[in-house]
């Protein structure tokens, strides 16, 4: 693989990293609301 090609590469494994840990912060936030409504109830 060319030099260029490992660099695209791991830009797009990066981003899509970074998809997925931002989707499970809103998911860890939403989990958590729900779990305050619960206690509050």
């Amino acid at each position: 693989m060319e030099k260029d090609n490992l660099e695209i590469l791991l830009e797009n494994i990066d981003e899509k990293f970074d998809l997925v840990l931002e989707g499970h912060s809103a998911l860890s936030k939403e989990i958590r609301g729900w779990r305050r409504q619960e206690i509050f109830r």
